[in-house]
């Protein structure tokens, strides 16, 4: 709501168009009336409503997400949107680095959310703007208060079944209260992190060029031994991005290190099995990144 308010404002003083669109996940009974919610406030001030239902099989977080983004796609296409705003926030950035630190992430991983981003939605860019991402849920409920703006609640964010929810309404709270804060403070380091990641992607990329790195559909070698002489960072680097370039976006440094320490120190004709299909293959002078069963 305090991004709707905003958008619009920005849209009147600088005579642009601003449209919303809802998804409704269907996941609780009230989801309809947030959906009216929403169709009333966009329609006080004056700006287009686009909403959809989503059919989802489970109650799957990622699901859900991958389901959104189709839907913006489509509505930004249709719409005929340079950008599609999100109203993430400091909060919600400071949890996505603990969480991903939790689960093993590196560098890239912390980075987390960024305020400029674009994205593939099924063959369609998907640019994304997070203009609040540096302003935490406090401040934007003083800006509600202040502007007497109607909120409604989620409930699904008191589901302790839900780790972000633990991370929320458990961690964070203790994080703030042992260190005041140290959302903004992660947040911040958030920012640090992707920048530092670029920089690392940049001494990754070539590396890539300098090992002979060649890729098919399901299959990238490259050589062995310029490789082992590289940097332990720049090796890391290099081998997340082809773990991307290859579907296994999610990977933790935990097996990316398993990976690269077989690489430099193992003996030839060995194998280190990865997350989305796929496997690394070690021989005399070649390294092969494939999909299982293939090659």
């Amino acid at each position: 709501m305090a991004l709707l308010d905003l958008a619009t404002r920005w849209a009147r003083s600088t005579h642009s168009i601003v449209g919303v669109a809802h998804l409704d996940h269907g996941w609780r009974p009230e989801s309809g009336e947030d959906r009216e919610f929403v169709a009333q406030e966009a329609c006080a001030r004056g700006v287009p409503f686009f909403s959809a239902r989503a059919d989802l099989a489970t109650h799957s977080e990622a699901d859900a997400r991958a389901a959104r983004f189709r839907f913006f796609a489509r509505v930004a296409k249709s719409f005929g949107a340079n950008a599609t705003l999100l109203a993430h926030t400091a909060d919600d950035q400071a949890e996505t680095v603990l969480m991903r630190l939790a689960r093993g992430a590196g560098i890239r991983g912390v980075g987390a959310m960024r305020t400029e981003t674009t994205i593939d939605v099924d063959g369609t860019a998907l640019r994304i703007l997070r203009p609040l991402l540096g302003t935490t849920r406090r401040e934007l409920r003083r800006y509600l208060d202040q502007h007497l703006i109607p909120t409604r609640h989620d409930s699904t964010n008191d589901d302790p079944r839900w780790r972000r929810n633990r991370v929320r309404n458990e961690l964070v709270p203790l994080l703030e209260e042992i260190a005041p804060g140290a959302t903004s403070a992660i947040a911040r380091f958030a920012d640090i992190a992707a920048d530092h990641a670029d920089l690392i992607d940049t001494l990754a990329r070539s590396l890539l060029d300098n090992v002979g790195m060649t890729s098919r559909t399901n299959e990238t070698t490259f050589r062995r031994r310029p490789f082992c002489a590289a940097a332990a960072t720049s090796q890391r680097a290099a081998l997340h991005l082809l773990a991307g370039d290859l579907g296994a976006v999610d990977i933790t440094m935990e097996r990316i290190d398993a990976a690269r320490a077989a690489i430099v120190e193992g003996s030839e004709d060995s194998e280190i099995e990865w997350p989305g299909g796929l496997t690394v293959r070690i021989g005399d002078d070649c390294v092969a990144l494939l999909r299982r069963g293939e090659g």
